[in-house]
């Protein structure tokens, strides 16, 4: 009982005993003459009020431990859900390299072609492609592009997107088109006009192509080409890209319009769609079912 009766300072150190001697003193006033039975009840209870105590302080702990894995795991998913920050010295290091894998690849010169439905590849790896850009000038840049895959007039299920960072402004037309800004290219870490460029002529290879205004497109790309470091020569190979929409107007040539979404709506597909601005993979999966359509219409020829 003696080891029990601590000093008030030693109860405030080691708060699981504290109050014990109260509890022993009130239980021996109690009983009187008989002060055994008391005390060992006033000794169980202080047993029980130590134990109490001790399985208290050790399910803080677990509580703590457990909020402290769980704070660490909402750190690390938040952390991976967020754009991984570009070391702009290393960042700037792969360009150059990018750059001179894109002078390797030897990428050739875009090459608008203005004909009938007939003239239209039919056989083969054929892609459908469209860009956004900062503009309609010949100095605006490319901030957008999207390809899909064809063999044989068939969509492969093969698709190819990315976004650039501007080389120039994006004017204010050009945005109520398709609703990009430089914040939005900033957040989502864009591509760096060579590393997306490189990254497409790798893909098209030197498949024939086919867009919805052909003219625009080449030039675009032609000169997004120069600008990141590329310069043709003036007779080297070109790329050969269609156009669908002066195939369509050869053939259908009273229609009302020959717009991508005029001609979508001339073959009727245009609800599957429902676009409420232009995107450059979303035109090119449009211009896609167009090529089909004018390729169907050779077949059943």
């Amino acid at each position: 009982m003696d080891g029990m009766h601590s000093p008030e300072g030693a109860r405030d150190t080691n708060p699981s005993w504290s109050g014990l001697t109260e509890i022993f003193e009130a239980a021996l006033g109690d009983v009187g003459q008989n002060p055994q039975p008391a005390a060992a009840a006033a000794a169980e209870e202080a047993v029980l009020i130590h134990a109490t105590d001790s399985q208290s302080t050790q399910e803080d702990v677990n509580l703590s431990a457990a909020n402290a894995q769980a704070k660490q795991q909402e750190e690390e998913q938040q952390q991976q859900q967020q754009p991984i920050p570009l070391d702009e010295e290393g960042l700037a290091d792969r360009v150059d390299d990018l750059v001179s894998w894109l002078t390797r690849l030897e990428p050739q010169r875009f090459q608008p072609v203005l004909g009938a439905p007939e003239e239209l590849p039919r056989r083969g790896r054929v892609i459908c492609l469209d860009v956004e850009t900062t503009g309609l000038t010949a100095s605006d840049s490319v901030l957008d592009i999207g390809a899909v895959e064809l063999i044989d007039g068939v969509r492969t299920g093969a698709l190819f997107q990315c976004y650039l960072m501007p080389l120039y402004p994006i004017s204010s037309g050009a945005a109520a088109v398709h609703g990009l800004s430089l914040d939005f290219l900033k957040k989502i870490h864009a591509l760096p006009p060579p590393v997306a460029m490189a990254s497409f002529i790798n893909w098209i290879g030197n498949s024939p192509c086919v867009s919805h205004n052909a003219h625009f497109d080449s030039r675009m790309l032609n000169h997004e080409l120069t600008e990141v470091g590329y310069h043709h020569e003036a007779n080297a190979p070109r790329t050969s890209v269609y156009c669908s929409m002066t195939a369509f107007k050869k053939r259908y040539p009273d229609s009302l319009g020959f717009s991508l979404d005029d001609v979508a709506r001339h073959f009727g597909f245009s609800e599957l769609y429902k676009r409420t601005s232009h995107g450059a993979l979303l035109d090119a999966e449009m211009c896609a079912a167009v090529y089909q359509r004018l390729i169907e219409g050779l077949s059943s020829n």
